[in-house]
């Protein structure tokens, strides 16, 4: 594009400009005018005091002026809304980022699965007031525990995650914990109300915690199920073994080693011995609450030291049994209170859920939690507009870059950025160069021709299309010389691209036959030269020198490395000049056309060569 089209087209830019420019004030002072008829009919009480409030805070002073002032307005609302723009959407990245983790456990569902459940996991968060991060966790452990996936997850999630607040446990660990006495004790979300109760009573009655009974119970819970214990049974027994232990940790290893040894043969024959069966009427194995409470009345039977000791001997096993044994021989009563007190506490729970309900700060940390997550859902929403904005500011950018560098660093750039592309897919051609075998080396030597042929075929394509490339605005009011000029140097553009991949690709067929022919000796992969002072073998006929006709096939005479001479004679190839009016070549400048001609040339010569 020559100096004077450039400023007619800039001018001719300016004046479309400058009319929109007029139109769209003209709109706005429009806009501003009935906006503030609207505003004059609000009859705030406000004007009177707004003197005294600006003197006493200066900031909002400040801000009335700024108000004042419509375009200052208008830039610092623009300000705002893209600051919440980046604010919201950057939430959400945050939250997608978290959620990965959940769709990778899930890559056998379908994109709309995988959506729906993003949108589940928002809905918890936000309906029940929990933290996202923690809610997608949630759902993460459950599904990876138990295998359920979808509306029962969420049930569970909500249920659980609710409890462990309302009872300020760790939200995470108390749904892992349940996850994993769900695995265990096969059991679904209708009798997660159970299991709170059983958990409660457990924690009131023993001494642990929620955070602790949920890191523990997986502990004893397979034992128990194996034995057909139900999850209360195994927790009332935990309890009762809390107070006999230091810690939650040990009394989960007696709990554990006692429902081992409770089926064992030796264990069944010592009930029996002294008249319990472990089965019921049904032949179902009863609970060990009811067994211990069964072999209490026995030793509340026996009027000695020396008959209790008896019958505890009757056990032998590992300590949790023998610390059953040993809580089963209480006379103060001390073991059925516990198991009332269990029993009795869980019936309170409700009563301690809806004070917990009432709690201020519970309260608080919901309505934050619920503010977050729907801070979430509008960045996504927002997300395809930060997308689109983000787009157009590289865009702007790329722009300002194009006109910094001018035409001559553009087409460079473009050349370079062709050469790169061709560089990344045949770069690692040369390394391999000296391993190939003669028939590799002729194999891949055809596949980078077929390339050069592929992208010099290309190249002429575009050269032909150029009136073809689509004009900006459709090019109204553009002359037919303005039109030409502009797609000849779009074309350029284009042009140099191609011609980056020509060029690689001309000198790496080039540097390939060199590096073959070199470093193997026309593939023989001669490492050394023989050493003339060698003697031959018998068969040398005393030449130590001689060597046999095969071996002397497709050899060099002389080094591998010496110039060679061929001539090529190429007699009419351009006789009468070129005839560049009804060919591809007429919309080519004269030095392309001479890089085209001395490339057909060097083709030539290759050919010719490679045949030698």
């Amino acid at each position: 594009m020559n100096g004077q089209a450039k400023i007619e087209l800039m001018l001719s830019l300016r004046n479309k400009i400058r009319g929109g420019l007029n139109q769209a004030k003209q709109d706005t002072f429009k806009s501003v005018n009935a906006m503030q008829a609207k505003m004059n009919t609000l009859k705030f009480n406000f004007a009177k005091n707004s003197k005294e409030i600006m003197n006493e805070v200066p900031l909002i002073g400040n801000a009335f002026r700024l108000v004042s002032n419509p375009i200052a307005l208008t830039v610092a609302g623009v300000a705002a809304l893209g600051k919440g723009i980046d604010y919201t959407t950057q939430k959400a990245a945050n939250f997608n980022t978290q959620f990965r983790n959940l769709a990778n456990l899930n890559l056998d569902k379908s994109k709309r699965e995988i959506d729906s459940l993003r949108r589940m996991v928002l809905d918890t968060a936000y309906d029940k007031g929990f933290n996202t991060d923690k809610t997608v966790m949630g759902y993460f452990d459950v599904q990876s525990t138990t295998g359920k996936f979808g509306g029962e997850v969420k049930r569970i999630v909500e249920k659980q995650g609710e409890f462990a607040n309302l009872m300020q446990a760790d939200f995470n660990e108390y749904i892992a914990g349940t996850a994993k006495g769900m695995a265990n004790f096969g059991f679904g979300a209708e009798k997660l109300d159970e299991f709170n109760r059983s958990a409660y009573a457990t924690v009131k009655v023993g001494v642990t915690t929620f955070d602790q009974l949920a890191k523990v119970q997986s502990v004893y819970a397979g034992a128990a199920a194996a034995n057909n214990q139900t999850f209360d049974t195994a927790n009332k027994l935990l309890a009762l073994f809390t107070v006999k232990t230091k810690s939650a940790d040990e009394a989960a290893t007696l709990t554990k080693s006692m429902f081992n040894d409770l089926t064992k043969d030796a264990t069944i024959k010592a009930f029996k011995k002294i008249g319990i069966s472990i089965y019921d009427t049904n032949g179902n194995i009863k609970q060990a609450d009811s067994l211990m409470m069964e072999l209490n009345k026995k030793f509340l039977a026996l009027d000695g030291d020396k008959k209790v000791i008896a019958l505890k001997n009757q056990f032998t096993g590992s300590d949790g049994l023998i610390s059953l044994v040993q809580a089963a021989t209480d006379k103060s009563g001390q073991l059925q209170n516990t198991f009332n007190s269990f029993d009795s506490t869980k019936l309170g729970l409700n009563k301690a859920l809806e004070l917990a309900r009432n709690d201020v700060n519970y309260i608080n940390e919901t309505l934050q939690n619920k503010i977050k997550a729907l801070e979430i859902e509008i960045g996504t929403n927002l997300l395809p507009l930060k997308e689109w904005w983000a787009q157009l500011k590289l865009e702007m950018i790329n722009g300002v870059m194009w006109v910094i560098r001018g035409e001559k660093g553009n087409r460079n750039k473009q050349y370079n950025e062709g050469w790169t592309k061709q560089s990344e897919e045949y770069g690692g051609v040369l390394q391999s160069a000296a391993n190939l075998t003669k028939e590799q080396y002729t194999k891949k030597l055809a596949e980078l021709n077929i390339a050069m042929k592929a992208v010099e075929s290309a190249h002429w394509k575009i050269a032909k299309d150029v009136n073809n490339i689509p004009l900006p605005w459709g090019g109204f009011l553009w002359t037919d010389e303005r039109k030409n000029e502009w797609r000849t140097e779009q074309s350029g553009y284009v042009l140099d691209y191609s011609k980056g991949k020509i060029d690689y690709t001309k000198n790496l067929i080039r540097d390939f036959q060199n590096e073959w022919q070199t470093k193997t000796n026309f593939g023989r992969n001669v490492l050394s030269h023989p050493d003339p002072t060698k003697k031959g073998d018998a068969n040398s006929n005393g030449n130590a020198n001689s060597t046999t006709l095969g071996s002397s096939v497709d050899s060099v005479t002389g080094s591998a490395r010496q110039i060679r001479n061929l001539t090529v004679n190429i007699e009419a190839f351009n006789k009468g000049g070129i005839n560049t009016q009804n060919t591809n070549l007429q919309h080519m400048e004269p030095t392309q056309i001479e890089e085209w001609f001395t490339d057909m040339c060097m083709r030539v010569v290759r050919s010719i060569e490679s045949t030698y």
